[in-house]
């Protein structure tokens, strides 16, 4: 059982319609109070059922639909020795259980939507960042995600430095003898004159160059994602790929050193303090900003947030991960209608958790989701977002 990644939270974001499960199991107090969870999920799958068969589906479809959450009541996964919470997520497309590292209460959720608000404390950047291995004998780009490390293809660029200096060695020895058979001159003379790559300052012209198009081929892999980039390899190369890169969340440290004997979980382990600190600055910097009222608009009213939310307005949300807002947000005419009550997971239902919904759409206009303490909330608010207009 893994932990979510970026890629698996779009996923749960984008589907809506028809009923949305979503179970939360918290880490059990003892190892052996896990078996204690096989009656609970036995009891939450009749009570599903009986949602299901009144509001959604006929009797038959609503057993098969909520029979993959039924046999967890007697799955090892969830009743063995087991030191973390579960998240359970299921629909007619999808049926994903992931680890919870955190405190979550038990909780289950019928809904148009899955339910993501407990999962937002681990859902920032460190979660996943992009580490970029420099070396003129190899230049890969690796994934860092929960579940491992995995390397990202890089279209059209050479696969180090020195692949591409033979490649242009190569083609111009060709323009060498070219030229010497279409002017008669001697050859000695033609390869002075297109041999220039060979001297230091040209070849440091080629490696920038190469560098250059090696970043446009790292912006088009990482293209519409959130996540850092950290260099790691000598100074002397770091230091040009950052003066001449693109990618808008550079890590301002690199991992430095000679790579090419580093496996990539030992080169994604030496990267992710770098990325884990980023992080941890730009969240201090955005509340701080948000505090300060500087450079950007700030909305703490929660029909405001929900209205910015919707319209893809929202840079940065923070909310209170403690606080509770239920009721009903009316996106045609901007309104929201507080209720106070649980929602009921039936279809026509309006109630809703609302801060849920501010950071659905937040993620889904790709803003960035901070679920903090109350006493960690840059204003006393349950919500408050930065606003990029």
């Amino acid at each position: 059982m893994e932990l979510i990644d970026r890629q698996e939270l779009n996923q749960l974001l984008e589907s809506e319609g028809g009923p949305h499960v979503t179970l939360f199991l918290p880490p059990p107090e003892r190892p052996i109070e896990a078996k204690e969870d096989g009656i609970r999920i036995s009891n939450w799958t009749r009570e599903a059922m009986g949602v299901l068969n009144e509001h959604w589906m006929p009797e038959r479809e609503a057993e098969d639909f909520i029979q993959p959450l039924a046999a967890l009541a007697d799955d090892e996964l969830i009743l063995g020795d087991r030191r973390h919470g579960v998240a359970v997520y299921l629909s007619q497309d999808h049926f994903k259980l992931f680890r919870l590292d955190q405190p979550t209460e038990q909780k289950i959720v019928i809904d148009r939507i899955f339910h993501i608000r407990p999962l937002l404390s681990v859902l920032d950047d460190r979660l996943s960042f992009a580490v970029l291995r420099l070396s003129k004998k190899a230049v890969s780009l690796f994934d860092v995600l929960p579940k491992g490390v995995r390397e990202i293809k890089l279209e059209g660029i050479a696969e180090s430095f020195e692949a591409s200096l033979s490649a242009v060695s190569a083609d111009r020895g060709n323009q060498t003898h070219s030229a010497t058979n279409a002017s008669g001159a001697v050859g000695k003379q033609a390869a002075v004159f297109h041999g220039q790559g060979g001297l230091p300052d040209a070849e440091k012209a080629e490696l920038t160059e190469y560098l250059r198009r090696l970043d446009g081929a790292v912006c088009v892999a990482l293209a519409n994602r959130n996540d850092w980039l950290v260099l790691a390899g000598v100074d002397f190369e770091t230091a040009i790929y950052r003066n001449l890169s693109n990618y808008p969340r550079l890590a301002v440290e690199s991992v430095s050193g000679n790579m090419d004997h580093l496996a990539p979980q030992e080169l994604a382990d030496r990267a992710k303090p770098i990325a884990a600190a980023e992080n941890d600055a730009e969240r201090n910097a955005e509340a701080e900003e948000i505090r300060e009222r500087r450079h950007q608009p700030v909305a703490t009213d929660p029909e405001q947030v929900l209205k910015a939310a919707h319209g893809g307005q929202v840079k940065t949300l923070f909310v209170d991960q403690n606080a509770t807002l239920t009721g009903s947000f009316y996106s045609d005419t901007a309104t929201l209608k507080e209720l106070h009550h649980e929602p009921t997971g039936q279809p026509g239902d309006p109630c809703h958790d609302l801060i849920e919904l501010a950071a659905v759409q937040t993620l889904r206009h790709g803003g960035r989701v901070y679920s903090v303490g109350p006493t960690e909330m840059p204003v006393d608010a349950k919500m408050v977002a930065a606003l990029r207009y």
